[in-house]
Order: C-alpha cells, then structure tokens, then sequence
C-alpha cells in the first residue's frame, strides 16, 4: 500500500508539473482531431487570439485560418496522417477581434484508439514577419538606388585611390573595420581589423548578405537606409554612431563612415566602422 501511494504522489507531482510547464510557456499548444475539431488549447491562446480555451473547444480550428493559408495546411496535415512526421507551417489565423495574426506552427500526429490526433506547438510571429518585410523592402530599395546610380549619377562617384597597391596596403593595415559591399548589400572584402570589432572572420563574411548575416536594431537599420540614399545622390556623409551585435551577440557602439569608391571598374560601398563601446559607457562622448 505504502508502494502504490509512493507512485501516485510521484505521478501527481509529474501531472503538476508538466501542467505548470504548459501554463507557463509562452507559445500555445493546441490539441485537434482529424476533421479539425478541437480538443485543447492552452491558457495562453487569450493572450495572442482573444479566446477563452473554454470558447474553443468543440469548434472546428479551419474555421479560424485565413481562406488563402487553408489549402496548405490541409496539405500538411495529410502529409502528417501519411508519413507520420512533424510538420511545420506559416500561416495567418483569425483573431476574436477579426484581424489576422501570422503564427508559426510546428505539430504531429498520433493515433488513439484507432482515431488520428494532431498537437500542435503555436507562436506568434507577427513581428518577425514585420522585420522580414521591412528587410525586404530596404532591399529592393537598395536594388533600383543601384540602378538609379549606374544610369544618374556614375561620373558623380569618388575618383579611384592612386593606385590597387597604396588602397590594399592602407586597407589591410587600418586599425579600423573596412568592409567593402555592393549595393546589394553582399560583403566583397573586408580587413583584418573586422574580427576585432565585429569577431567575424573574413570567411564568414565574403559573399553574405550584411542584413540577414549581422543582427541590427532597427533604429540602425533606418540610419543605414538614410546613409545609402546620401551615398547615391553624391551628397557627404557625416559619421553616424550606431549600434551592432558582435558574432558572439554582444551589443557594441561603432563609430560609422560610409563613401562610395570605384574599385576595379566597379562602384562600391565602402564602410569604416571604430568601436567607440568603452568610451559611450564611460560617458566620455
């Protein structure tokens, strides 16, 4: 008797406290049959959806997912009951509200008593999906300012250092971060005082795109897209200081310089960065 209430506290503090954990996390677990009916959803689907779980359940989970989104997710399911495998998913669904929230979700299936059910793990991702438009508009941007600059303004742009040898020898002896890019925003050639500053080596940088490879907050992504439009109507540029994450995810100053040069026959970016950390935290500046 001792024995088997020994196991029954065990598993009644195992239920606590995978009950606790489900309450607590802050992505939504959703519980359906195989017509979409769901079963359960967790506490949290108030805070992101406007429902009370309570005013789910019962309810069929396609009534909810925006009409362009259903065909794909119907897809994914089925492909789930077919090969038994999680599967992910991007999609909007509807808000008690009426708007539509883009969430990720990642689930599985499994079997019960003969019955199919899915569970699946949903987050929010609204503001990503912001960020990743905003990205994307910045780039296609920096695409037709490319253009605009080839046809407009070509004989505007910086002369040539003196010579390949003199701009190489002063490139690779800076103190400083030089980085060389397209309009594009792809990384040409950067010095060795890069890794000092930013800890990235040239071999993690050359042929990546600087947005989607550096992380930047975005009030600096706005100082770089207003940088690039002076660049392009041949207007100076004033040093800018910004802020950066180093590879290792460390939130540094940099003191920012950007010009435009013609290296090889080809209009480029060039980018001198300082770190100036130690003296914005001392207050010296």
């Amino acid at each position: 008797m001792g024995k088997d209430k020994g196991k029954r506290v065990v598993k009644k503090n195992i239920l606590e406290h995978y009950r606790y954990l489900i309450n607590n996390i802050l992505d939504i677990i959703v519980e359906i049959n195989s017509d979409g009916t769901i079963i359960y959803c967790s506490p949290q689907t108030f805070k992101l959806f406007g429902f009370q779980p309570e005013e789910l359940i019962g309810l069929n989970v396609f009534n909810f997912i925006h009409p362009e989104d259903l065909p794909i997710i119907i897809k994914k399911l089925e492909e789930a009951i077919n090969k038994g495998e999680l599967r992910s998913a991007e999609y909007r669904t509807r808000h008690k509200d009426g708007h539509y929230i883009s969430v990720s979700a990642k689930g599985g299936v499994f079997k019960e008593n003969g019955n199919f059910r899915f569970i699946t793990v949903v987050r929010e991702i609204e503001e990503q999906k912001k960020y990743d438009e905003k990205i994307q508009e910045y780039k296609i941007k920096y695409e037709n300012l490319e253009k605009d600059l080839e046809n407009k303004y070509r004989e505007k742009i910086l002369a040539l250092k003196d010579s390949d040898k003199k701009f190489r020898h002063l490139f690779q002896t800076s103190p400083n971060a030089i980085v060389i890019l397209n309009f594009r925003g792809i990384i040409i050639d950067c010095n060795y005082s890069t890794y000092n500053v930013f800890k990235y080596k040239k071999e993690d940088l050359v042929g990546k795109d600087v947005l989607q490879l550096m992380a930047l907050p975005s009030s600096t992504l706005s100082i770089l897209h207003k940088v690039h439009e002076q660049l392009i109507k041949g207007q100076e540029v004033e040093q800018s200081e910004i802020q950066g994450y180093t590879k290792e995810g460390k939130l540094i100053w940099v003191c920012y310089t950007a010009t435009l040069i013609r290296l090889h026959e080809e209009i480029l970016i060039q980018v001198i960065a300082q770190d100036i950390t130690d003296r914005k935290l001392s207050g010296d500046i």
